[in-house]
């Protein structure tokens, strides 16, 4: 199957630079569980069917500058007791700009364990969350 490449345009202190990424091919074992958007901007928790990892696909469609999105990916766990291990906390992040599509690395989910998305649409500071995947 073709790879698709990704370009994003990052500005930092005032310099533009050109990211050309090589997305991941895509596998027919991996399914969009739970997505969220706001304005241009969505956010899918992915599920791979044959192990149960997760990761983020995020999308921004828009082509004009500043339209930045900030996709993470939280995870929740707790003991085989049934109590806390550790609370909702960010495995990954990742800001994206205009016509951006890609995908943060696999995590393992785990028994006793959720993962949600988040999606914060940086212009106005609005917030979005997948439904979690336990």
């Amino acid at each position: 199957m073709a790879r698709k490449h990704i370009r994003s345009v990052v500005v930092l202190g005032g310099t533009a630079l050109l990211l050309t990424l090589l997305a991941p091919a895509a596998n027919a074992d991996t399914i969009n569980y739970s997505g969220v958007s706001i304005g241009y901007c969505t956010v899918y928790l992915q599920v791979r069917s044959t192990d149960g990892y997760v990761r983020i696909k995020y999308e921004n469609t828009s082509t004009s500058l500043g339209i930045n999105c900030f996709a993470q990916l939280f995870r929740k766990r707790y003991n085989a007791d049934g109590t806390v291990m550790y609370d909702w906390s960010e495995q990954e992040g990742v800001v994206f700009g205009r016509y951006t599509t890609g995908y943060t690395p696999w995590h393992w989910n785990g028994a006793h364990a959720g993962s949600k998305g988040k999606l914060t649409y940086m212009s106005t500071g609005q917030e979005g969350y997948t439904s979690a995947k336990w």
